[in-house]
């Protein structure tokens, strides 16, 4: 492929050049529905916004208590009584399923 300037361009820039213009995209849709957002929430409904950090440092689980006390999400059988954590009943479907197609280890 010819350029602009009569350079060759190689198939990897082409798609250097793809990639990055989607990335603005991504960042310029981002940034409007923050926006968007923003003008709904705070300015209509009166609402304050805050800025911080997304990951919770490990001290604030220990002090808060979530690791010491950290709960698994259970489901209760109704008809037997008997209580299982989800992530084992998942587990054991997908076990069941994989036997199934032959495909477990």
């Amino acid at each position: 492929m010819v350029g602009l300037l009569g350079s060759m361009i190689t198939d990897h820039q082409v798609l250097k050049c793809f990639v990055r213009f989607i990335m603005f995209k991504g960042c310029a849709i981002k940034t409007n529905v923050e926006q968007f957002w923003r003008e709904h929430f705070i300015l209509e409904e009166d609402m304050l916004e805050i800025c911080c950090t997304c990951l919770t440092p490990e001290i604030v689980l220990k002090t808060s208590g979530h690791v010491a006390k950290f709960e698994d999400l259970m489901v209760k059988d109704v008809k037997k009584g008997t209580h299982y954590r989800i992530d084992k009943l998942i587990e054991g479907v997908i076990e069941k399923k994989l036997k199934k197609k032959g495909l477990s280890e």
